[in-house]
């Protein structure tokens, strides 16, 4: 269970964050002495690292459809965690009945599949990430199986931390915004030694909020260190790591009426228990190392550990029984305690290699993936009635004894390995693979009471052994400014579900095939990406037809297609107008299934959505030094489960002044049209979340 003294641990990151500043700032007077000079960290954002290749290779290169957010738009937009990115990235659906751990879709599918640094294995089974100490964000759209092994063919996202640079840098943040929510943020980077042979960086946020709905509060901390050294000329070894705590309220959602649709509430409506709460801590370590080798070839490898305690007792809405002329239901309550822990591993080979006169570029590599997790919960039924048209903060806390324990294993390793061949002068052939080796334990254990002693089940599991995924694809350049492309991806999902000979069956596999125009245009500054694709996920479990009764055996015939369109900006117009954002369009559904054939697979998903952002920064007239942007979303209507949100379209508007050199005010407002709609929609019982309504937000911002 997490320190319940968090709010004190949240502060105490800000004010080591204070002190490594103070320490950064002595240091940098010193490098100054040496010689060393300021300058500030730019990420482009025209090369990924590992979203779809662990090479440093031009987005118009990858026949796959990625997104990349820099730290600069971060900044710019006000995003501070991974849930404020997706909601607003091109394509992406934010969804899920758990506030701080949401469902993503992309391409009709949940997300599964996360990395940090390109290395696969830490996932994110519960606070949203912040993102204050990552420098930038790369979201890779379809299949990633290649790098990441199991999971679903939404794709991946991969966070992309901070690293020292070699010359001294600083920037602190500090922000204001509506309900009470103050934000504070410090990036210091600085040499260790002259020339910045070794290097630190140390990053931290602290932030504390209301919410527009009653009785809620949240705090927020991350602080976060790397030390990185060339241990030879050839040899560069970096070790770091981060904590983050969260404590927030648990909001469950709000119901629909029990015959279907959403309630017109307040948007201010909570429906919990005061002492509904997430308190949430995780560390994760990691250490890596690079080798240059003779011929341009490079090895590098990276290990990472990562733990998350939490502890989540809440109350929670029953059945739907809402009705138009009567808002009483039920609640039930629940306490969960519990932790996890995951390790990777990846090592990994790149380098070129001439042949018949052209440059052809090799990767080959191993991974590892382990995690595990240990829970204890406690739960009662209805113990509360409550009004839902007049809700009460006095709910009593029940009794709660944790009446039920589990623990789990998931492991993962295998090879990987991809060629970028080039056998005419306009022409690449990507050519990839993976052999993956999966398994999954998990044991149970119940009781009556806390009394009472643990009755522990057998364990269960199953196994996927030597499962290859493919990867193909062919970029042409059509000349200096489009290239057009062709991709076939894959990916698998294990499945629990057993033959009648006793043996799970086949994993679910994902495979997609996309085709799609880049072009680097406005000189190029901007990308511009076009893309279609079809997924078609098969083998998905159904019901043996040759056992009618019901007799739990299945077999792997069902299937799903998602099919859509995506066009995408990221860049600039000019070298002081950016724009970022795009149109996706996706259509799924279940095409061979016992009982749900021909019906949407992911209503909940948006058919058609718009997200866009612009900003324009003046630098000659009155009104040099000032900046202005805006963003504009759309979305067709979204349905849940016997619920539905009508299509809606939100706009902003934000405005910048740079008071001085290194220091710049910025205010922005968020929904100015203060548009009532459901950002979230789930259920009839909860899970329905509205958007903010018009909220406002001024930062302070000074470099260094």
């Amino acid at each position: 269970m997490p320190n319940p003294a968090l709010p004190h641990r949240l502060f105490a990151s800000a004010a080591l964050c204070a002190a490594l500043a103070a320490t950064a700032a002595e240091a940098g007077e010193a490098a100054a002495a040496s010689g060393a000079t300021v300058s500030e960290i730019v990420v482009t954002g025209s090369k990924i690292l590992a979203a779809g290749a662990k090479t440093a290779t031009p987005l118009q290169e990858v026949p796959n459809s990625i997104t990349v957010t820099t730290r600069e738009q971060m900044d710019l937009r006000d995003i501070a965690t991974l849930e404020d990115l997706m909601l607003l990235t091109p394509g992406i659906t934010v969804t899920g009945s758990n506030p701080e751990n949401p469902s993503l879709i992309s391409r009709g599918f949940n997300i599964s599949n996360y990395l940090i640094d390109g290395v696969a294995g830490i996932s994110f089974p519960g606070t949203t990430p912040d993102l204050a100490i990552y420098e930038r964000v790369e979201i890779l759209r379809g299949p990633a199986g290649l790098f990441s092994g199991a999971g679903s063919p939404a794709g991946s996202i991969n966070l992309v931390r901070k690293r020292p640079s070699r010359t001294a840098s600083a920037s602190l943040g500090l922000s204001i915004g509506s309900w009470q929510n103050y934000r504070g943020d410090l990036d210091v980077s600085l040499p260790l030694s002259p020339g910045g042979a070794i290097r630190a960086r140390v990053s931290g946020a602290a932030q504390e909020q209301n919410y527009f709905f009653d009785v809620a509060q949240s705090q927020r901390g991350i602080a976060y260190g790397v030390v990185e050294a060339d241990v030879t000329p050839t040899t560069t070894l970096a070790v770091g790591g981060h904590y983050q705590t969260l404590s927030t309220p648990v909001q469950t959602g709000l119901p629909g009426y029990v015959d279907g649709g959403l309630i017109p509430l307040p948007r201010s409506t909570y429906i919990g228990a005061p002492w509904n709460v997430i308190r949430e801590e995780s560390h994760v370590i990691f250490a890596d190392v690079t080798q240059a080798l003779p011929g341009g070839w490079e090895l590098r490898g990276t290990v990472q550990q990562a733990r998350q305690d939490a502890f989540r007792p809440f109350a929670y809405l029953g059945n739907p029984s809402v009705t138009p002329t009567s808002g009483l239901n039920t609640l039930g309550a629940q306490q969960s305690d519990g932790e996890t822990e995951q390790t990777s591993a990846d090592l990994n080979l790149t380098g070129s290699v001439r042949l018949f006169g052209r440059e052809h570029n090799l990767l080959v590599g191993a991974d590892y993936q382990k995690q595990t997790s240990e829970s204890l919960l406690g739960r009662v039924g209805s113990f509360f009635v409550v009004d839902v048209y007049n809700p009460t903060p006095a709910i009593p806390r029940p009794n709660l004894p944790y009446t039920s324990r589990s623990e789990g294993l998931t492991e993962q390793y295998g090879a990987y390995g991809q060629a970028r061949l080039r056998p005419a002068d306009r022409l690449t052939v990507v050519l990839g693979g993976r052999l993956s080796h999966w398994k999954t334990r998990s044991t149970s254990s119940s009781r009556t009471n806390a009394q009472s002693p643990w009755r522990v089940s057998p364990t269960t599991g199953y196994e996927v052994d030597g499962q290859f995924t493919p990867y193909a694809g062919v970029v042409y350049t059509i000349d200096p400014v489009w290239t057009a492309y062709l991709s076939y991806a894959d990916t698998f999902t294990p499945q629990s579900q057993r033959t009648d000979e006793g043996d799970p069956i086949d994993p679910i596999t994902g495979g997609q095939i996309e085709a799609g125009l880049k072009g680097a245009i406005f000189d190029g500054r901007m990308l511009l990406s076009l893309a279609a694709y079809r997924i078609t996920q098969a083998n998905r479990a159904q019901p043996d037809p040759d056992y009618p009764d019901g007799s739990g055996f299945y077999v792997a015939s069902g299937e799903v297609r998602s099919t859509g369109a995506e066009i995408e900006v990221a860049g600039r117009i000019t070298p002081d107008w950016m724009v970022a954002g795009g149109y996706a369009y996706n259509t799924n559904k279940y095409t061979k299934d016992v009982t749900n054939a021909g019906r949407p697979f992911t209503a909940i998903s948006p058919k058609h959505s718009l997200k866009l952002w612009t900003n324009y920064r003046f630098v000659d007239g009155a009104m040099r030094g000032w900046d202005v942007g805006g963003s504009f979303s759309i979305f067709t209507k979204s349905v849940g489960d016997n619920v539905v949100q009508p299509g809606y379209a939100i706009a902003g508007v934000q405005a910048g002044r740079e008071l001085r050199p290194g220091l710049r005010l910025q205010a922005s407002i968020n929904n100015l049209f203060d548009k009532v709609y459901y950002t979230r929609i789930r259920y009839t019982r909860n899970g329905n979340y509205y958007g903010e309504p018009r909220s406002y937000r001024v930062t302070l911002r000074a470099r260094y």
